[in-house]
């Protein structure tokens, strides 16, 4: 009870100091939201004043592109130039001259009061034009052959053709860059022409863009009046503002850190606590089923091995018993060379039958069993003498191709190992069949392949042949689990499929030739 309440009110004060962290987090929070909404605030005002500048910059530079086209066209109706033709025309070459005098000083004029104007041109009737332009920024009058001025690279030089009458026209070269500076805007307020959209803006840059169209001129006025700027006084003053604030809030987070750090230790004290008497009661609950499962683990183990004890001295046992009977028979018929031949038999058997004691008394020291070089095709003949009276139905056909090739292996754990798996393939055939074993030999591996007829194996069998108390037959299950324990103890292996060539199950087993495996081993 009493650590109850201690647990208790260590909890609540984690509880109020957690309270009080949320409410200065969300303080700040919206501290600093506030100020991120007023700069942006300041940010788009002063994007709007940027804006609404240059809108009435770029009227005041559509007017002005206006007037210079409604300027030029009124030149043709100057009374200089009205009675041009006229004059041009008369017999007397001194009015001719001093009229074509009077047109060119009209024309100087005219382009001297319009910076914009790069050239002018006057063409009346057949006679010979007039030009006008700028040389090194004066202006001059221009040879009557002169070439027309070109428009490249120059993408801001425009041209523009005005007629009076059937035989009067007049052609302008404007510069559209003059036209913004014929009143210093371009650098008053940061304007330029460009002939793209211009990009947004980046950082503290305000940008802000107009489209100029005019279609009177030729090729046709189409770009933008752009405006960049810094940030306003205001912007400036709330960054100023944020940036000291910023300093406050990274207090208030030195101490939020602070305050976390020493609320997550009073947590982890507690909970180390929680978890140190939990683990305590937990650890006496595994004890005792720890103990529990000790017990009966033992107890499965001994019947384990009871099991495979049994099943293994089982197999030679019911060999003996057949040559009883058989002894019985032959004692009766009074055939002893017979009776001879089965008693030695039930020597075999019992032999057998000792050999597993033995390996079961040196199971915990598999080095003790001893190993000595022999054929394998010895072991299988054994097995295949002591299985065939048992099987009388069952045809065991053995091919040696293994030119005499000896393996370093136990005789006794060989024989074993061979009559479990042709007592394996003759149970899988009671109404008889045939079963053939044969022994090949490549590199440094000798290979037993033992190959029945019966029904063959499912892909579940194939799967789990091999492990313990695993049977399809309601047997032990140990058999086949005993053979690869042989097999491995060996350094050989083994595998299980259908036959290739037909129904039928195939066992191989590889073993090292004898002198590869004294090899290994040293």
């Amino acid at each position: 009870m009493k650590g109850s309440r201690m647990f208790s009110r260590r909890w609540g004060a984690v509880v109020v100091t957690a309270a009080l962290l949320g409410g200065l987090v969300l303080l700040n929070g919206a501290a600093i939201r506030e100020i991120i909404a007023a700069r942006s605030d300041a940010r788009r005002m002063s994007q709007h004043e940027v804006e609404l500048r240059l809108e009435e910059r770029g009227q005041a530079y559509r007017a002005r592109l206006a007037n210079l086209r409604a300027d030029v066209r009124a030149l043709l109706e100057s009374p200089p130039l009205e009675l041009l033709s006229e004059r041009l025309a008369s017999a007397d070459p001194l009015v001719r001259r001093w009229a074509r005098l009077d047109a060119e000083g009209t024309l100087v004029l005219f382009v001297q009061g319009r910076p914009a104007l790069r050239e002018l041109w006057l063409s009346m009737g057949g006679h010979e034009p007039v030009k006008v332009g700028r040389r090194e920024g004066a202006v001059v009058v221009l040879d009557p052959a002169q070439p027309a001025p070109g428009l490249e690279p120059d993408w801001r030089a425009r041209q523009g053709s005005f007629q009076l009458g059937s035989d009067a026209w007049i052609r302008a070269w404007v510069d559209l860059g003059k036209v913004l500076d014929e009143e210093g805007d371009s650098g008053a307020e940061g304007l330029a022409l460009e002939s793209a959209a211009p990009a947004p803006a980046a950082g503290t840059e305000l940008v802000a863009a107009v489209e100029i169209e005019d279609p009177h001129w030729d090729p046709p006025v189409h770009f933008w009046l752009v405006a960049r700027q810094e940030a306003s006084q205001v912007e400036r003053s709330v960054a100023a503002l944020a940036g000291r604030y910023r300093r406050t809030v990274i207090w208030n987070l030195v101490v939020i850190v602070a305050l976390s750090a020493v609320v997550a230790l009073a947590l982890v004290q507690l909970h180390r606590r929680v978890r140190a008497e939990a683990a305590a009661q937990q650890e006496r609950k595994v004890r005792e089923l720890e103990r529990g499962l000790l017990h009966s683990e033992r107890l499965a183990s001994v019947g384990r091995f009871a099991a495979g004890v049994a099943h293994e001295v089982n197999n030679p046992l019911e060999g003996m018993g057949n040559y009883l009977r058989l002894l019985e028979a032959d004692l009766e018929a009074g055939d002893t060379p017979g009776a001879r031949e089965r008693l030695r038999r039930v020597r075999e058997g019992l032999d057998r039958a000792a050999a597993v004691v033995r390996r079961v008394l040196t199971f915990s020291d598999p080095a003790r069993s001893p190993k000595e070089s022999f054929s394998m095709l010895e072991s299988i003949r054994e097995a295949v003498d002591f299985l065939a009276p048992r099987f009388p139905k069952v045809a065991i056909e053995v091919a040696d191709e293994s030119r005499g090739a000896e393996i370093l292996a136990n005789r006794v754990d060989l024989s074993q190992l061979f009559l479990n798996l042709l007592l394996n393939a003759c149970e899988g055939q009671p109404g008889g069949g045939e079963i053939r074993v044969e022994l090949t030999e490549r590199d440094a591996w000798v290979t037993v392949r033992i190959t029945d007829r019966g029904p063959g194996l499912d892909e579940e069998a194939v799967d789990r042949l091999f492990e313990p108390f695993y049977s399809t037959r309601g047997s032990s299950g140990l058999g086949l689990a005993v053979c690869h324990g042989i097999v491995q103890d060996h350094g050989g292996e083994i595998s299980a499929a259908n036959a290739p060539d037909g129904p039928g199950a195939a066992f191989e087993v590889h073993f090292p030739k004898a002198a590869a495996r004294r090899v290994v081993e040293a």
